[in-house]
């Protein structure tokens, strides 16, 4: 018999994307015989980040993470200039 789930047991559950959704973004990204991929970066309400990543290929799965790269190195420059 299933203990019945109280009100605090829903409150410290985190949340967690659907892997399905990811999947759906994936498809959407490209055709068949496309360089697809995507990267989906998400933080819960608690805080905690989370990163889910669906890949073509190596090489999509790398290019993907230098423009990350780039864009993070862009992003952090930007803040330190506006903090000045």
């Amino acid at each position: 018999m299933k203990k019945p789930k109280d009100k605090k047991d829903n409150e410290n559950k985190e949340f967690k994307f659907p892997v399905e959704m990811v999947a759906q973004i994936y498809e959407m990204s490209g055709g068949a015989d496309s360089y697809k991929g995507v990267v989906l970066c998400i933080c819960s309400e608690n805080g905690v980040p989370q990163i889910y990543t669906r890949f073509d290929s190596v090489l999509t799965s790398l290019g993907l993470k230098k423009a990350m790269e780039q864009w993070l190195n862009e992003d952090s420059t930007e803040i330190s200039d506006d903090n000045e």
